[in-house]
């Protein structure tokens, strides 16, 4: 019997604590252009970068095999990425999983006009907010990524809604894809709260999750909700735009517009790539 390769040995134990030995190059987060940059999307890259290797993708043997195409593939016992955490946190934000209690407030969120106008919707009741989070938690507990609560850490108040979902509806223009989302309370618009949540979100999706895209959609009307795709370093895609197909032809927000975020790599050697 051959003798086991100290080498691999110690990259495997490496990997059981979940600390993979840095490659050359390592994917990050973010459609981030030299002659165009966006500081939201370089927060996100410096933030994946700093993960350990185990947790930008959805196993080490995998993200290994993207940027190393023939290093040896020991597989990861620790199985970090398919845990979702319990919370993200920001500078002023924390971003967690939702709680029965939680409905409430929820409902509070979609009683306002100024809210729902953009939903195509009237209010949300109670029982309905119910219905949502269990959606919200079960989506979690499928894919270990989802819509997170969004809460003002300087007061613990609710204050909106966003993180990643699975589009997969056949009759649903862009599917099959995973959907950024976000939405807040009247009372939190226009202090940056939302794009905040928004970079944690895509900063967990292409670092632990190990995505290659995530897009986002608005009505066309929407220009508030536009600019924080905007805002984030989302590039438009016009030739994705298309019509909802939950509204009628003559509907005001039936007409969408289609952002995209790309993972890209960056070479540590040289420069970013796509």
């Amino acid at each position: 019997m051959r003798a086991p390769d100290p080498a691999s040995r110690a990259t495997e134990r490496k990997h059981r604590v979940g600390r993979c030995v840095p490659p050359d190059s390592f994917f990050v987060a973010s459609s981030f252009d030299r002659r165009r940059s966006s500081p939201v999307l370089a927060t996100i890259a410096i933030a994946v970068a700093s993960l350990p290797l185990c947790i930008r993708a959805r196993y080490c043997a995998t993200c290994i095999a993207r940027v190393r195409p023939h290093a040896s593939r020991v597989p990861c016992t620790c199985r970090l990425s398919l845990i979702p955490p319990l919370k993200l946190e920001t500078e002023r934000l924390t971003l967690r999983r939702w709680r029965p209690d939680d409905a409430d407030a929820l409902a509070v969120m979609h009683a306002d006009p100024d809210v729902t106008a953009w939903l195509a919707r009237g209010p949300m009741s109670v029982d309905e907010a119910h219905g949502t989070i269990a959606r919200f938690e079960a989506h979690f507990d499928a894919h270990g990524f989802g819509v997170w609560a969004i809460e003002r850490r300087a007061d613990g108040a609710l204050t909106g809604l966003c993180g990643l979902s699975r589009e997969v509806r056949d009759a649903h223009p862009m599917a099959p894809c995973v959907e950024i989302l976000w939405r807040q309370a009247r009372s939190s618009w226009g202090q940056g709260h939302v794009a905040e949540a928004a970079a944690a979100a895509l900063t967990d999706g292409f670092g632990r999750i190990g995505l290659d895209d995530i897009f986002a959609w608005t009505a066309a009307t929407n220009l508030r909700s536009q600019r924080v795709a905007e805002r984030l370093g989302m590039q438009r895609q016009p030739m994705r735009d298309f019509d909802h197909p939950a509204l009628p032809v003559a509907h005001a927000l039936r007409r969408h517009v289609v952002f995209v975020a790309h993972a890209i790599r960056v070479d540590l050697d040289s420069d970013l790539q796509a």
